[in-house]
Protein backbone atom coordinates (compact mmCIF):
# COMPACT_ATOMS: atom_id res chain seq x y z
CA UNK A 1 0.00 0.00 0.00
CA UNK A 2 2.67 2.66 0.99
CA UNK A 3 5.52 0.69 -0.65
CA UNK A 4 8.05 1.35 2.17
CA UNK A 5 7.80 -0.24 5.41
CA UNK A 6 6.36 1.93 8.07
CA UNK A 7 7.06 1.55 12.20
CA UNK A 8 4.67 2.70 14.47
CA UNK A 9 6.03 3.38 18.17
CA UNK A 10 4.73 4.65 21.34
CA UNK A 11 6.16 7.09 23.28
CA UNK A 12 5.74 9.19 27.04
CA UNK A 13 5.62 12.80 25.75
CA UNK A 14 6.15 13.51 29.62
CA UNK A 15 9.88 11.68 29.57
CA UNK A 16 12.44 13.66 27.80
CA UNK A 17 14.43 10.83 27.69
CA UNK A 18 12.21 8.67 26.12
CA UNK A 19 11.36 11.41 23.23
CA UNK A 20 14.48 11.60 22.52
CA UNK A 21 15.38 7.96 22.00
CA UNK A 22 12.30 8.02 19.84
CA UNK A 23 13.77 10.44 17.76
CA UNK A 24 17.05 8.46 17.21
CA UNK A 25 15.14 5.81 15.92
CA UNK A 26 16.55 4.49 12.13
CA UNK A 27 14.88 6.06 9.73
CA UNK A 28 12.27 8.95 8.93
CA UNK A 29 9.71 10.58 11.86
CA UNK A 30 6.78 11.18 9.72
CA UNK A 31 4.15 12.25 12.18
CA UNK A 32 2.94 11.75 16.00
CA UNK A 33 -0.36 10.33 16.89
CA UNK A 34 -2.44 11.60 20.50
CA UNK A 35 -6.56 10.53 21.17
CA UNK A 36 -7.75 14.01 21.64
CA UNK A 37 -11.92 14.10 21.94
CA UNK A 38 -14.62 17.10 22.95
CA UNK A 39 -17.61 15.61 24.84
CA UNK A 40 -19.54 16.50 28.05
CA UNK A 41 -18.36 15.45 31.33
CA UNK A 42 -15.06 14.20 30.14
CA UNK A 43 -13.39 17.72 31.49
CA UNK A 44 -9.80 16.26 32.30
CA UNK A 45 -9.67 14.41 29.14
CA UNK A 46 -10.92 17.56 26.91
CA UNK A 47 -7.88 19.59 28.81
CA UNK A 48 -5.50 17.33 27.83
CA UNK A 49 -6.56 16.98 24.29
CA UNK A 50 -6.56 20.95 24.33
CA UNK A 51 -3.04 20.33 25.27
CA UNK A 52 -2.11 18.52 22.28
CA UNK A 53 -3.26 20.80 19.99
CA UNK A 54 -1.37 23.29 21.58
CA UNK A 55 1.42 21.04 21.44
CA UNK A 56 1.33 20.24 17.96
CA UNK A 57 1.63 23.73 17.00
CA UNK A 58 4.68 24.45 18.64
CA UNK A 59 6.15 20.79 17.46
CA UNK A 60 5.48 22.09 14.01
CA UNK A 61 8.21 24.88 14.54
CA UNK A 62 10.45 22.73 16.56
CA UNK A 63 10.46 19.62 14.69
CA UNK A 64 11.01 21.37 11.29
CA UNK A 65 10.85 19.25 8.49
CA UNK A 66 9.20 16.67 10.49
CA UNK A 67 5.57 16.94 9.58
CA UNK A 68 3.25 16.97 13.09
CA UNK A 69 -0.60 16.18 12.88
CA UNK A 70 -3.11 15.65 15.48
CA UNK A 71 -6.16 12.25 14.38
CA UNK A 72 -8.85 12.87 17.27
CA UNK A 73 -10.58 9.88 16.36
CA UNK A 74 -14.25 8.51 17.82
CA UNK A 75 -14.92 5.27 19.76
CA UNK A 76 -13.37 2.69 17.52
CA UNK A 77 -14.41 -0.99 17.48
CA UNK A 78 -11.77 -2.46 19.61
CA UNK A 79 -11.57 -4.84 22.21
CA UNK A 80 -10.99 -1.66 25.04
CA UNK A 81 -14.92 -0.88 24.61
CA UNK A 82 -16.39 -4.39 23.24
CA UNK A 83 -17.75 -4.50 27.13
CA UNK A 84 -19.17 -1.05 27.67
CA UNK A 85 -23.00 -0.96 27.75
CA UNK A 86 -22.95 2.43 25.75
CA UNK A 87 -20.42 0.75 22.85
CA UNK A 88 -23.32 -1.52 21.44
CA UNK A 89 -25.94 2.06 21.37
CA UNK A 90 -23.45 4.25 19.94
CA UNK A 91 -22.98 3.52 16.58
CA UNK A 92 -26.93 4.39 15.48
CA UNK A 93 -26.58 7.72 17.33
CA UNK A 94 -24.14 8.87 14.94
CA UNK A 95 -24.94 10.45 11.36
CA UNK A 96 -22.97 7.87 10.05
CA UNK A 97 -25.02 4.91 12.12
CA UNK A 98 -21.98 3.04 12.74
CA UNK A 99 -18.55 2.78 14.74
CA UNK A 100 -15.92 3.27 13.15
CA UNK A 101 -13.69 -0.40 12.78
CA UNK A 102 -9.82 0.34 13.14
CA UNK A 103 -9.63 -0.79 9.79
CA UNK A 104 -11.20 2.60 8.47
CA UNK A 105 -9.92 5.07 10.74
CA UNK A 106 -6.35 3.68 9.59
CA UNK A 107 -7.49 5.63 6.26
CA UNK A 108 -7.30 8.44 8.04
CA UNK A 109 -3.50 7.90 9.40
CA UNK A 110 -2.75 7.02 5.95
CA UNK A 111 -4.04 9.99 4.51
CA UNK A 112 -1.62 12.19 6.71
CA UNK A 113 1.50 10.07 6.68
CA UNK A 114 1.20 9.93 2.31
CA UNK A 115 0.02 13.53 1.76
CA UNK A 116 3.36 15.22 2.22
CA UNK A 117 2.02 18.53 2.63
CA UNK A 118 -0.21 18.07 5.22
CA UNK A 119 1.22 19.34 8.75
CA UNK A 120 -0.10 21.32 11.64
CA UNK A 121 -3.59 19.36 10.76
CA UNK A 122 -6.19 18.28 13.29
CA UNK A 123 -8.07 15.19 11.46
CA UNK A 124 -11.71 15.19 13.59
CA UNK A 125 -12.75 11.49 12.58
CA UNK A 126 -15.56 10.90 14.72
CA UNK A 127 -18.35 9.88 13.01
CA UNK A 128 -20.26 13.11 13.46
CA UNK A 129 -20.18 12.74 16.54
CA UNK A 130 -19.65 16.65 17.34
CA UNK A 131 -22.53 17.57 15.12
Amino acid sequence: MLGKRVNGYTADLSNQSVVRELFEQPGHVDHLIYSARDLLRTGVLAGICSAMEGLIRALVVELVPIRVNLVSPGLAGTSLWAAEAPYAASGVALPVEYVVEPEDLAQTYLYLMTNRYATRQTVVDSGGVLV
